[in-house]
């Protein structure tokens, strides 16, 4: 009979410790598009350090809200298919990143059609998990509480 209990006493507190156990990878999902954050990447492959800061910070603010990533400029350039994975200390690199953040509901990652149009690509050579919009379909989609983090 005490075995039994103790087994029922060491049952019930794993039980409660898993219940309590937080999963920080856990995704919101179904969040309105109506807020969160927005960030600007205008840099390219000149500047992978800050092209790979600004792709992991997407993964980080993604756990609690919204985010939209929009590639503008020269921030296209580092996400064509043809274009190298770049690395940067431990962050994850820019392919990786656009792999784990593609696959939530709640963060797009955007590239400017004009700013692919001034590269000479176009939609087909971005990386799979990047929608190119032009500034219309921006506007549209950003109406609301957005914060913008310029990188």
């Amino acid at each position: 009979m005490k075995n039994i209990m103790k087994s029922i006493i060491l049952l019930l507190s794993v039980i409660v410790l898993l219940g309590c156990t937080k999963d920080n990878k856990q995704v919101k999902k179904n969040i309105p598009f109506r807020e969160g954050v927005v960030i600007h990447l205008t840099k390219g492959p000149n500047n992978p350090d800050i092209v790979i800061i600004a792709m992991n910070l997407a993964i980080v603010m993604s756990e609690k809200q919204n985010v939209i990533v929009y590639l503008d400029c020269d921030g296209v350039k580092s996400f064509f298919s043809d274009s190298p994975d770049m690395n940067y200390g431990y962050y994850q690199s820019t392919l990786v990143a656009v792999r784990n953040l593609s696959v939530m509901d709640n963060v797009k990652i955007l590239a400017s059609k004009t700013s692919l149009r001034a590269a000479s690509k176009s939609a087909e050579n971005l990386i799979k998990g990047i929608t190119a919009i032009n500034d219309e379909e921006l506007a549209d989609l950003i109406k609301g509480n957005f914060f913008t983090i310029d990188y």
